[in-house]
């Protein structure tokens, strides 16, 4: 009968060595699976212009090349907007109300208040954002 060794049977890892490993397997799992968008809202990352351009090109299926002005037009408007004082009433966005402005000597600091209709409000209401009837374009007189 041979004995073997202490050299030569293969040596357990210890459990810190074992600990380490599992770690480094779960935090790859999670890195190669994690979608930030099943995240709760207030753990997501905030949305910057590329994470909006991609959406309105997902959203609405035009080029990316036709979006991508489209929308710095837009976000330059409703800055531009705001900063004069005016309130936007966009749906399906809501009614945005400008409360206080103040310049600083870095930024101008603008603090506004959004108001949406309710999931219930806009069900009773059988209003939608798609829905929105406009007489002046049905040619009905």
């Amino acid at each position: 009968m041979a004995r073997t060794t202490p050299t030569d049977a293969p040596s357990a890892p210890s459990a810190e060595e074992d600990r380490s490993a599992r770690e480094t397997a779960i935090d790859a799992a999670v890195a190669a699976t994690l979608d930030p968008s099943r995240l709760p809202p207030a753990h997501q990352p905030d949305m910057k212009k590329r994470d909006l351009v991609e959406e309105v090109v997902a959203r609405s299926g035009v080029r990316k090349r036709d979006a991508k002005p489209a929308v710095e037009a837009l976000l330059a408007i409703l800055g531009e907007t705001l900063a004069s004082g005016r309130d936007l009433n966009l749906p399906p966005l809501g009614k945005v109300k400008l409360t206080n402005a103040r310049d600083t000597t870095n930024a101008e600091v603008l603090t506004a208040r959004i108001r949406r209709p309710s999931a219930t409000q806009k069900a009773a209401s059988g209003n939608d954002a798609t829905d929105d009837h406009d007489p002046l374009a049905s040619g009905n007189d």
